[in-house]
């Protein structure tokens, strides 16, 4: 018997032959399986029966035409010679459906996230080929080779979708192949390019401009500066605002349609890119001067319009203070203890207050606090906690009397406490917990657009960009941000 009595040429096909005496199957005997062509015989293969009596070939042909199949027994001591009656098999010249194969590709992706190739398997008639599998390939130096374990296949609309990324900046051409098989023939779609730019290297920083807007900044693979734009609704793509950084940046909003972003230069000193028509043109880079130690980062606020406040951790160890206000920039201004960390500065809109925080030499966060835009200052009073070295505590305000305070914990997860009686008295320290239950990769950044809200973002495990948003008493779950 055969499961195929018109196989298309280069289609398998399976016989199977079952000797037995009467009922009795018998097994470990040699029964030949051949056939005929245009009159020569060929055997295709002699096996031994099993328990059953039965042996098994599976085979394919590489030419049409009419074959007779037979299976003989050559007998033994025991049993007479046996030959099946007759099989006919007609192998035909079957012509292959046609295929197309279409892909699509972002223009651009970013190092280490992945982004998506997808696409369609068609007959060229438009029928949708289900099942196949296509795999992806990457022009290297001139050689299209295939992407290791980077295949994916088509469902019952013919539609693939292959997840990848890349390690380093470039623009990779990509396209996806199908090999055929007896009924389709193969296919290969064109090429396209996709533009890897870098990705986050370190802490993002987020200003808000208004309730319905934040914007969002971190230092790309590529040590540039680079942007990303909430509109209340959607976010904008990243957009590089150049630069050469050596630190994470800082970034404030002191006015309507204004968003002031500092950075440490390659020169060691403070640079500064400013907008004042929401990002649809940006000032350039302009250098403040001064020198900030490698792997620290300035820290920035605004308590009125026009007011910008910004601390840095000086050579000596310090904390440093200048300000922002009338249109001229005053000098530098000590503010005394010894960090450990970059500063965390934090403003009650309209009261002239700010409360700046560091980590210690204990490892725990310290605050100090001015009631009256700076012009005098408390002492340095201890918050408590453990946060890991090189981490920076980030903090905001919602309303005057209230302030939100995070920190990376030694654990590898994100922590809150608050007050609401302008530092009175604080609540303990809460667990924010870490996106994909991996340790978090920055420090955290907040911002509070409007009354009882507030947007905490982070660097992940996988690097890329997390959210967690509090509104009207309640914390969302973690949210990814596509970069």
């Amino acid at each position: 018997t055969t499961n195929n009595t018109t196989p298309a040429v280069n289609q398998q096909v399976t016989f199977n032959a079952t000797l037995s005496s009467g009922t009795t199957p018998l097994s470990g005997e040699n029964v030949t399986i051949y056939h005929y062509l245009n009159g020569v015989r060929s055997n295709d293969t002699t096996n031994t029966t099993n328990a059953t009596g039965q042996i098994t070939v599976t085979t394919s042909f590489g030419s049409p035409g009419a074959r007779t199949y037979y299976a003989s027994f050559a007998g033994d001591s025991s049993y007479q010679a046996a030959t099946s009656s007759v099989l006919a098999v007609n192998v035909t010249n079957v012509t292959k459906m046609a295929t197309a194969l279409t892909i699509a590709a972002p223009a651009s992706a970013l190092t280490k996230q992945n982004f998506t190739v997808n696409g369609t398997l068609n007959t060229t008639d438009g029928t949708p080929v289900a099942g196949a599998t296509i795999k992806l390939q990457k022009n290297m130096s001139g050689a299209w080779t295939d992407v290791t374990g980077k295949t994916n296949t088509t469902t019952s609309t013919g539609a693939y979708s292959i997840s990848t990324s890349e390690p380093t900046a470039y623009t990779d051409q990509y396209r996806t192949t199908y090999a055929g098989n007896a009924t389709y023939t193969n296919a290969t779609s064109s090429s396209v390019s996709v533009k890897v730019a870098a990705s986050i290297a370190g802490a993002p920083v987020v200003s808000a401009q208004n309730a319905n807007s934040l914007d969002l900044f971190f230092r790309g693979t590529d040590n540039a500066l680079w942007w990303k734009h909430w509109n209340g609704t959607t976010w904008s793509a990243a957009t590089s605002q150049g630069g050469i950084l050596t630190s994470d940046p800082a970034a404030i909003s002191p006015g309507t349609n204004q968003v002031d972003v500092f950075v440490r230069g390659n020169d060691s000193a403070i640079w500064v890119n400013t907008t004042t028509n929401g990002g649809s043109s940006w000032s350039g880079w302009q250098s403040l001067g001064g020198q900030i130690p490698a792997g620290t980062a300035p820290s920035v606020c605004s308590w009125g319009s026009g007011r910008i406040d910004l601390f840095v951790q000086g050579t000596d160890g310090a904390l440093w203070h200048k300000w922002y206000s009338g249109g001229s920039w005053s000098g530098w201004q000590s503010l005394g203890g010894k960090l450990t960390s970059s500063a965390a500065a934090a403003a009650a809109p309209g009261s002239s207050r700010i409360d700046v925080f560091v980590r210690g030499t204990d490892g725990a966060i310290w605050q100090r606090t001015t009631t009256n835009g700076g012009s005098s200052w408390s002492g340095w009073t201890s918050r408590g906690g453990q946060i890991p070295v090189n981490t920076i505590p980030a903090a905001c305000s919602w309303g005057s009397g209230r302030l939100d305070l995070f920190a990376n914990g030694t654990d590898g997860q994100l922590w809150w406490m608050y007050t609401t009686n302008g530092g009175s008295s604080w609540s303990g320290w809460q667990s924010l917990g870490r996106p994909l239950g991996e340790s978090l990769t920055s420090s955290p950044t907040a911002a509070a657009p409007a009354s009882g809200i507030m947007d905490v973002f982070v660097r992940g495990g996988d690097n890329g960009l997390w959210e967690r948003t509090y509104n009207s008493g309640s914390w969302s779950g973690w949210t990814s941000i596509a970069i």
